[in-house]
């Protein structure tokens, strides 16, 4: 996957070609990876929004962004990141 970054948004081209512009909701470290979580950037605020969670890696010298292929570590991933989202919030109320 191709990767751009914008100011929130991120452009990522799959191995088919096919461009999908995304908003990046979070972007955080975890056990020494990181880990972007993103959501269609024309989603609406009136359904429900699918949230993706793809890791940053370098292959072949070339920064990617890769689905998490292991449950157990896509657990581990949602966890953090539901942790820092509202810990973010708590932190706003304060």
């Amino acid at each position: 996957m191709d990767q751009q970054f914008g100011d929130n948004l991120i452009t990522i081209t799959d191995e088919d070609g096919r461009s999908y512009e995304l908003e990046i909701l979070a972007q955080f470290e975890y056990k020494d990876a990181e880990y972007l979580a993103l959501i269609p950037a024309d989603a609406d605020d009136t359904g429900d929004i699918e949230v993706s969670i793809l890791k940053s890696s370098e292959v072949d010298g070339e920064e990617m962004l890769l689905a998490i292929e292991d449950e157990k570590e896509l657990e581990e991933v949602y966890n953090a990141m539901m942790d820092l989202l509202y810990d973010d919030e708590e932190t706003e109320l304060q």
